[in-house]
C-alpha cells in the first residue's frame, strides 16, 4: 500500500500507463484494471464517466458503454483510452464490479480530480509494469 491510504494495490485497482510525458497514444497508454489477486476475476463490469463545471453548470462526458471481461490472476485488461487533454479538463470516475471464484460479488469505485492531481505516480506499476498513475479509491 502506498503512502496515500486511498491507494491500495492489494485489491484490484485502476492504473493509467504513461510511458512518455507529453505524448498521446503510445502503444501501452490507457486506463487499466489490474488484478493483483491470486484468483481470477469473473464477469468484470466497468464503466467510466467524467464531468467539469462551467458558469452555465455541470457538463458530463459522453458515457462509454460498460465493458465486460474476465481477468486472470495477477493480470490486467485495458478498459479505456483517453488523451491527456481529457484528463486535464475532467474529473473522472470509474465503477468496477467483479465476481470472485467463491461467487462473492464485489463493487468498487475510483475517482480523480482534474489533471489526475490526486492519483499517485509509480515508476513501476505493480503487475502492469512501466511508469504511470494509480487512481485513488472512492466511496
Amino acid at each position: 500500500m502506498a503512502d496515500n491510504d486511498t491507494i491500495d494495490t492489494s485489491r484490484p485497482f485502476i492504473a493509467i500507463r504513461r510511458d512518455r510525458e507529453g505524448r498521446d497514444f503510445e502503444a501501452t497508454q490507457g486506463e487499466y484494471l489490474v488484478n493483483p489477486l491470486n484468483e481470477e476475476l469473473r464477469n468484470v463490469l466497468t464503466s467510466t464517466g467524467g464531468f467539469f463545471s462551467t458558469d452555465e453548470g455541470v457538463i458530463e462526458s459522453e458515457k462509454r458503454p460498460p465493458g465486460q471481461w474476465t481477468i486472470r490472476p495477477l493480470g490486467f485488461v485495458r478498459i479505456g483510452l483517453s488523451t491527456r487533454d481529457e484528463y486535464e479538463e475532467f474529473v473522472v470516475h470509474w465503477s468496477v464490479e467483479y465476481e470472485l471464484q467463491s461467487g462473492k460479488r464485489v463493487r468498487a469505485g475510483f475517482a480523480s480530480s482534474k489533471g489526475l492531481a490526486d492519483a499517485e505516480f509509480f515508476e513501476e506499476i505493480p503487475i502492469l509494469g512501466g511508469p504511470g498513475l494509480i487512481v485513488p479509491g472512492s466511496s
